[in-house]
C-alpha cells in the first residue's frame, strides 16, 4: 500500500510543480482501480477494461511515471553537478583568499612604494622650488634695481624741487599763489612717485619672502641629499666588501694575517672576514713586499661591523711601499697602533687608531702619506705622531679626521709639510697641533682646532709658514689660539662649537650657532670632521 502523503510530499519536493499538476489526474484515476476487484490483486483476477495492463488508462499512467523516474534522474543529476559546483568553488574559494593575501601583500608593498613616491614627490617640489629660486632671484634684482632707481629719482626730485623753490621765492616773492599752486603741482607728482616706491617695495619684501623660503627648501634639500649620499656611500662600500669577499684572498685568522700579508704582491687584496684579529705577541711586521703606485697591496676590513686589530707591539711598516689599509680598527698596541717608517705611498682610510700606549699613529721619516676619515681617540701619547724626516719635501695629508682626548699632543708634525682638512681636533692633553717644521708650509682648512690642554697651534718662534682660511674655528684651548701669533698670518674664526656630545666622543656639530650657520646655504662648508 502506497503511503500517499509521504509520497505526494517528495513528489512535491522533488518535482516540477507543473508536471505534479499533470501526474495528480493520472493518480486520482489510478486509485479507481484500487478496489475489492483490482486486477493485480492476487486473490481477485476479474478485471476491468478501465484497469487492464494494456489499458490507454494504465499506459499514461505508466508513461507518466516514467517521466516522474526521468525528471527525479534529471533532478539527482542536477544536484550531483551542483555539488560539484560548490567542490570546485571550495577551490576557488581557497585560491580567492591566496590570490587575497597577496594583493594585501602587494598593497602593503605599493603603500611603501607610495611612500617613496611621496619622498620623491617632495624632494621634486623641493628642487621645482629651487628652480624657482633662480628666477626669484632675478625678480628680486631687478626689484632692487628700479627700487633704487625710484628712490634716487625721488630724491632728485625733491632737491630740484627745493631749488625750484627758492628761485621762486626769489623771483618772485610776492607771487605767494603761484608759488603755492606750483609746489601743490609738484607735490602731487611726487606723492604719486612715492606710492609706486612703496609699491615696489613691498613687492621686494614679498620676493625676499619667498627666497627666504626657497632657501629654507635648498637646506632641507641638502641635508636629505647629505642623508642619502651617506646611506649610498655605506650601500657601496658593502656591496664593494662583499664583491672582494668573493674575488680576493680571504683571511680568517691571525696567523694567516701575518703570513699572507708578507707574501701579498702589488695589486692584491686581503679581505679580513674576521670581527676580531688578535696577536698576543709582538705584532704585525717584519714585511718586506712592497705594491706600487698603480697596483697598492690591500687589506680591507668589513666597513659595516668594524674589524679589530689588536696587537701588542702594533703594526708596524718599515720601507713597505704602497699599501692601503681600508675599515680597521688599530687598538690595545703597548707603542703606538700603527707604525710607519721609511715608507712611501701608504694610505689609511676609514680607520681608528684607539686607546694605545704610545700614539695612535707614528710616521717616521716617509713621505705622501695619506689618512682619509680616520679617528685618533684616547692614545696615551699623541694622536698623530710625524718626526724624523730627513727630507724636508716628504708630506702628510690629512682629510676629514677627528683627532681628541688624546694624552699629549693631537699632532705633533716635525720636519713634514702638512695639508689638513676638515679636521676636529680637541680635547687633547696638550696643545692641537705642535708644529717644528723650518721654511715648510703649513695649511689648515674647515678645521676646528678647540678645548686641548695647551695651543690650540704652538709653533715655535722660528716662524714658519702657516695658512689657515677663514672658515677654520680656534677656540677654547687653555692658553690661546696660536702660540706665536706676532709672526704668523692667519685667517679664523674663534667661535663656541656646538659638539653633539663629547663624553661619548661624538663631535658632530649640533643644530645652532655660527659653525652650523656656515654648514647651511648659501655658505654649504663643511667645518671639522664630518662622520
Amino acid at each position: 500500500m502506497f503511503k500517499y502523503k509521504s509520497f505526494i510530499g517528495k513528489i512535491v519536493k522533488h518535482a516540477d510543480f507543473l508536471m505534479l499538476l499533470t501526474i495528480i489526474p493520472v493518480i486520482i484515476s489510478s486509485l479507481t482501480c484500487v478496489r475489492r476487484d483490482n486486477p493485480w490483486d492476487p486473490i481477485n483476477y476479474i478485471q476491468t477494461d478501465a484497469c487492464l495492463p494494456d489499458s490507454a488508462l494504465t499506459i499514461n499512467f505508466k508513461t507518466n511515471a516514467l517521466n516522474l523516474v526521468s525528471s527525479a534522474e534529471s533532478l539527482s543529476t542536477a544536484a550531483k553537478r551542483f555539488n560539484d559546483t560548490l567542490s570546485i568553488d571550495s577551490i576557488l574559494n581557497k585560491t580567492i583568499i591566496d590570490s587575497n593575501k597577496n594583493i594585501a601583500s602587494k598593497n602593503i608593498t605599493m603603500l611603501k612604494t607610495n611612500a617613496v613616491v611621496d619622498s620623491l614627490n617632495r624632494v621634486q617640489s623641493i628642487v621645482d622650488s629651487l628652480k624657482l629660486k633662480s628666477e626669484l632671484s632675478i625678480l628680486l634684482t631687478n626689484a632692487l634695481s628700479v627700487s633704487y632707481i625710484y628712490d634716487s629719482a625721488y630724491y632728485q626730485i625733491n632737491e630740484t624741487l627745493q631749488k625750484l623753490y627758492g628761485t621762486f621765492i626769489y623771483s618772485c616773492p610776492d607771487n605767494v599763489s603761484l608759488i603755492a599752486s606750483f609746489m601743490d603741482s609738484v607735490n602731487d607728482s611726487l606723492e604719486a612717485v612715492d606710492s609706486i616706491i612703496l609699491l615696489i617695495k613691498n613687492r621686494k619684501n614679498a620676493l625676499s619672502a619667498l627666497i627666504a623660503d626657497s632657501n629654507a627648501a635648498y637646506s632641507i634639500y641638502n641635508y636629505r641629499i647629505s642623508l642619502m649620499n651617506d646611506t649610498i656611500k655605506a650601500y657601496n662600500d658593502s656591496i664593494n666588501y662583499l664583491k672582494q669577499i668573493q674575488r680576493y684572498t680571504q683571511i680568517n685568522t691571525a696567523s694567516d694575517l701575518q703570513s699572507s700579508i708578507g707574501l701579498a704582491k702589488a695589486g692584491d687584496t686581503l679581505v679580513l672576514l674576521q670581527k676580531n684579529f688578535v696577536i698576543t705577541t709582538g705584532g704585525l711586521s717584519g714585511f718586506t713586499n712592497s705594491g706600487t703606485s698603480d697596483s697598492p697591496i690591500v687589506i680591507m676590513g668589513n666597513p659595516l661591523d668594524t674589524t679589530i686589530i689588536s696587537t701588542v707591539d702594533g703594526v708596524v711598516l718599515s720601507r713597505n711601499n704602497y699599501f692601503v689599509f681600508r675599515n680597521i680598527t688599530f687598538t690595545g698596541s703597548n707603542n703606538s697602533g700603527f707604525k710607519v717608517s721609511g715608507s712611501e705611498g701608504v694610505k689609511l682610510d676609514n680607520c681608528s687608531f684607539i686607546n694605545n700606549k704610545l700614539n695612535g699613529a707614528e710616521i717616521l721619516d716617509s713621505k705622501n702619506i695619506r689618512m682619509t676619515d680616520c679617528k685618533f681617540l684616547n692614545n696615551e701619547k699623541d694622536g698623530v705622531r710625524v718626526s724624523n724626516s730627513t727630507d724636508l719635501n716628504n708630506q702628510l695629508w690629512l682629510t676629514n679626521v677627528l683627532v681628541a682626548k688624546n694624552k699629549a699632543y693631537g699632532l705633533e708634525i716635525i720636519n713634514t709639510i702638512i695639508y689638513g682638512k676638515n679636521m676636529t681636533i680637541s680635547n687633547n692633553g696638550s696643545s692641537g697641533v705642535y708644529i717644528y717644521t723650518p721654511s715648510q708650509y703649513i695649511t689648515i682648512m674647515q678645521s676646528l682646532v678647540t678645548f686641548n690642554n695647551g695651543f690650540g697651534i704652538y709653533i715655535p718662534p722660528q716662524g714658519e709658514p702657516l695658512s689657515i682660511d677663514n672658515t677654520s674655528d680656534i677656540f677654547g684651548n687653555t692658553l690661546g689660539s696660536i702660540s706665536n701669533d706676532t709672526i704668523v698670518s692667519y685667517s679664523l674664526r674663534s667661535v663656541n662649537p656646538p659638539y653633539t656630545d663629547t663624553l661619548n666622543n661624538d663631535f658632530s656639530i649640533a643644530t645652532g650657532g655660527l659653525i652650523d650657520s656656515l654648514q647651511q646655504p648659501p655658505w654649504e662648508i663643511i667645518i671639522g670632521y664630518r662622520y
